[in-house]
C-alpha cells in the first residue's frame, strides 16, 4: 500500500473470501516497510450453518425465463453446485452476441438475473450459461 499523504487521509484495504475452519485462529501481522498509519482492523464473520448446506442445489440448472413471452423485462434463474466462474450471455437467432449478463465467480446456490430487452426488436433470443463443464442454452420470446 502507498502512503495516502497525511495522518487524516485514509485508504481502505479489504481482503475477502478467507475461509476458516471451526476453532481458534491466530492472526500475525508483519510490517516490512514504514510510511503508513493503521486506523483499525475490522473482521466480519459469516457463519455457514448446516441449514445453508442443505439449500445447495444438487445439479447445475438453467431455468426457463419468466415471464415468457416478455416485454421488456424477464427473469433468468440458474443454479450451480460449487464455487465456479459463470458466464451467462444472450444471443440473437443468428448467433450474434447481444449482451453478457454474468461474467464472474459465483457461489453455490440459486441465482437470478433480470434481462431488459427494451432496445431490441421483437423476436426469439437465446440465453446460454457456461460454468465449468456445464453449458445449456434456452430460448425466449420478446414481444413489443
Amino acid at each position: 500500500m502507498q502512503s495516502t499523504g497525511g495522518w487524516q487521509n485514509w485508504q481502505s484495504h479489504v481482503i475477502e473470501d478467507i475461509e476458516l475452519t471451526q476453532g481458534t485462529h491466530e492472526l500475525l501481522v508483519q510490517f516490512f516497510f514504514g510510511g503508513f498509519n493503521i486506523n483499525y482492523f475490522e473482521f466480519v464473520q459469516t457463519v455457514v450453518g448446516v441449514d445453508e448446506e442443505e439449500d445447495k442445489p444438487l445439479n447445475y440448472e438453467l431455468n426457463q425465463n419468466y415471464p415468457n413471452p416478455f416485454n421488456p423485462e424477464t427473469n433468468i434463474e440458474y443454479s450451480i453446485t460449487q464455487n465456479s466462474f459463470v458466464k451467462l450471455k444472450v444471443y440473437d437467432v443468428l448467433g450474434n452476441e447481444i449482451t453478457t449478463l454474468v461474467d464472474e465467480e459465483k457461489f453455490p446456490g440459486k441465482h437470478k438475473v433480470k434481462f431488459n430487452a427494451d432496445e431490441l426488436s421483437t423476436g426469439i433470443y437465446l440465453y446460454k450459461i457456461s460454468s465449468g463443464d456445464y453449458t445449456e442454452t434456452r430460448k425466449m420470446l420478446y414481444l413489443k
